[in-house]
């Protein structure tokens, strides 16, 4: 019985093991709301989560396909930051998706202002759309870019605000706590064995 207990311990600790290791390390999280609007038309709500190991955003792209979205308008952002729209091309020869462009300007109106720390969040990112497919508006790809070169820092997908993930940390914390009632429960035991009928 000791045994069996034991691998179904050990195979606790892999799964967790597995499952912080698998967490990006500098990962950035967008989180969206969709709002229906009063005229019909719908509104995404976002807030970017910076992990405390990631690089500090300053600038990041949300995309709209072109088949499920149309007419971007009225963007607002937080103080310091601009937005660049481009529009889903819909129609003959045109393929390209929509997106809206965030940075964080800087004196010389340029994506060099102040970056969203590592280990904070930064909502009042929002635009307007037309939603085009059936259903809810749903998740969208997103980038996070060096504003100095416009290299790609990250690639993700947005979350909806309801589905909040876990941070590693949680992982690691379930993990002793797991090992902690593992010991506590060994030395139960080997203080008070379990009976056997005579």
């Amino acid at each position: 019985m000791h045994r069996t207990l034991r691998i179904r311990f050990l195979r606790s600790i892999g799964v967790l093991a597995a499952l912080v290791l698998a967490a990006p390390a500098g990962a950035t999280v967008v989180r969206y709301d969709a709002a229906l609007q009063d005229d019909g038309s719908w509104r995404y709500h976002y807030v970017v989560s910076v992990s405390a190991q990631g690089d500090g955003v300053g600038q990041f792209a949300v995309f709209f396909a072109r088949e499920l979205y149309a007419n971007l308008r009225d963007w607002s952002a937080p103080t310091g930051w601009d937005a660049l729209i481009q529009q889903p091309a819909n129609g003959p020869g045109l393929v390209d998706d929509g997106l809206v462009d965030f940075c964080s300007q800087g004196p010389l109106g340029t994506c060099d202002g102040a970056r969203i720390a590592p280990g904070s969040a930064l909502g009042g990112f929002s635009v307007a759309f037309d939603w085009l497919g059936s259903g809810l508006p749903d998740r969208q790809t997103f980038e996070v870019r060096d504003p100095d070169d416009f290299a790609l820092v990250f690639a993700g997908t947005t979350v909806g605000a309801a589905a909040v993930p876990a941070p590693p940390a949680v992982w690691l914390m379930t993990a002793g706590l797991f090992g902690v009632l593992a010991v506590r429960r060994r030395r139960a035991m080997s203080v008070h064995p379990p009976r056997t009928a005579p």
